[in-house]
């Protein structure tokens, strides 16, 4: 999947918060906590999971004074981050989050693909995403 692809998912999820990540041998899985969004899909649901395939890595760079890097996953899910915007970097994608206990940071993606799930994991194209996001937006 080009980056660009990848870019444009993460910034679908703009205001989603990552409240878990999951290391699946090789594929990391993240919850997005997004309820405006998965609500288009089932009225109960308030999350999404993207399985990040063959990543090569995950890393957040704090944006305070102390630049606190960190590949730690359960350290990253006390940050309670909430993406901002996705855009290229060197190695993948950074994803530029924001959180109430460290003001917010970059978390550096390197995926080859990325796989979409509702909230009862059912695997959703990109096009069905693209499409429910705008309708959302465009109902406003």
């Amino acid at each position: 999947m080009e980056k660009d692809t990848q870019i444009e998912i993460f910034n679908m999820f703009h205001d989603g918060t990552l409240i878990g990540i999951l290391n699946k041998s090789g594929n990391i899985e993240l919850k997005i906590e997004i309820p405006y969004l998965a609500e288009m899909i089932n009225e109960k649901f308030n999350y999404f999971y993207c399985e990040l395939v063959n990543c090569k890595g995950i890393m957040l760079e704090t944006w305070s004074d102390e630049k606190e890097d960190t590949s730690d996953i359960n350290t990253i899910i006390e940050y309670e981050l909430e993406i901002l915007d996705a855009q290229a970097s060197k190695e993948g994608i950074l994803v530029g989050c924001r959180s109430e206990k460290i003001i917010g940071g970059n978390l550096h993606i390197n995926s080859q693909n990325i796989k979409i799930y509702d909230e009862s994991k059912k695997e959703i194209s990109l096009d069905d995403l693209t499409r429910t996001f705008h309708w959302y937006w465009n109902k406003l």
